[in-house]
């Protein structure tokens, strides 16, 4: 698709991995809806980059989803970003703490894509791009809650793609590994498990830019087979060998091994 004049959605657009996916589409000339809660952040990024509309939004309320797409009129494309994450053991998250993070990670997610594609398959054209992790292929902790939404938005992915073949309408998972400086490592949780996963992400992740550059790449050649499913960096694809039953084992043994060692891991 051509990007130039196209209108996009991006959710969770105030920071990190959302703000950098904003920011590139809009210079390249996309009309961007950058939806978030925070609406100062949203307000100074629209007043940075031109091209930029603010729209505040809780994308967990129903009745704020409603007005957001009143507002937004015909959609191109939908990047659903926004996500949080609990660092720690789950048994010390609370049962609100656990079904806050599922609806903000999952049910949300849906909830937009249900209300985007209807115009979509209307007009027999538009691209819904979901933001998962490679945690979705390698579960552990300290993120286990955040792994399972994870890997409910690759399959949710995966099987409404299916539901689409045979349409112009599009449907990929974008599955950062390691990220700097995400939003999502500013949830409550154990601070000392965040404390080891942030450096470990400043030390290996990506740049939140090279998920803005997959996330382009892929509305930008979305007939390739190749762009259903896209890891960041592109070896991070290796994290979806944690299912063969062998690997399973090993990454089993490995967490032993940490805890053994007495280095917390939740």
């Amino acid at each position: 698709m051509d990007i130039n004049g196209s209108t996009i959605l991006v959710t969770g657009a105030s920071g990190g991995i959302g703000r950098a996916i904003a920011v590139d589409l809009a210079e390249r000339g996309a009309k961007v809806l950058a939806v978030a809660r925070g609406k100062d952040k949203l307000r100074v990024l629209a007043d940075e980059v031109a091209g930029i509309r603010p729209m505040p939004c809780d994308v967990t309320s129903a009745a704020d989803r409603q007005r957001l797409f009143a507002d937004a009129g015909a959609i191109d494309v939908v990047v659903n970003n926004a996500g949080s994450s609990w660092i720690g053991a789950f048994l010390d998250m609370s049962s609100d703490e656990v079904a806050d993070q599922i609806a903000l990670n999952f049910t949300s997610m849906t909830a937009m894509c249900a209300a985007a594609m209807p115009a979509m398959l209307e007009r027999n054209s538009g691209h819904i791009v979901n933001i998962g992790s490679t945690l979705g292929f390698a579960p552990g902790p300290p993120l286990t809650v955040y792994s399972a939404t994870k890997a409910a938005v690759h399959a949710f992915t995966v099987g409404l793609r299916r539901e689409v073949v045979g349409t112009n309408v599009r449907v990929t998972l974008i599955a950062p590994g390691p990220v700097k400086g995400t939003a999502a490592l500013d949830q409550a949780g154990d601070e000392g498990a965040t404390a080891t996963v942030e450096r470990a992400f400043e030390a290996i992740g990506a740049d939140p830019e090279d998920v803005a550059t997959a996330v382009r790449r892929s509305l930008e050649t979305d007939a390739k087979p190749s762009n259903r499913t896209i890891t960041v960096p592109r070896i991070a694809g290796l994290s979806r060998a944690a299912a063969i039953p062998g690997a399973d084992w090993a990454m089993d043994h490995a967490f032993g091994l940490l805890r053994k060692a007495g280095v917390k891991i939740s």
